[in-house]
């Protein structure tokens, strides 16, 4: 993955294209990148609701959210 950039703002580009969801290749393809993306959103909001005092700041101590954006960062690719 080190060799290839992750470029979150060509990330949302893509998932804004028009009517994505009921074309075929597309839905195929940017589905699981939007259920990646979700699960990643999802858990930053836990992690701001459950305070600052329990957040694992230390990324490599963050296992859920590291493997989340690790997913992500592959789906991604994948697109």
């Amino acid at each position: 993955m080190k060799d290839h950039p992750f470029d979150i703002k060509q990330m949302i580009k893509t998932l804004k294209i028009k009517d994505w969801k009921v074309i075929t290749p597309f839905r195929y393809y940017l589905t699981p990148l939007q259920m990646a993306l979700d699960k990643v959103r999802k858990e930053l909001i836990r992690m701001n609701t459950v305070g600052h005092l329990l957040i694992k700041y230390i990324v490599e101590d963050n296992t859920e959210l590291q493997d989340f954006m690790t997913d992500l960062v592959k789906k991604d690719l994948l697109v």
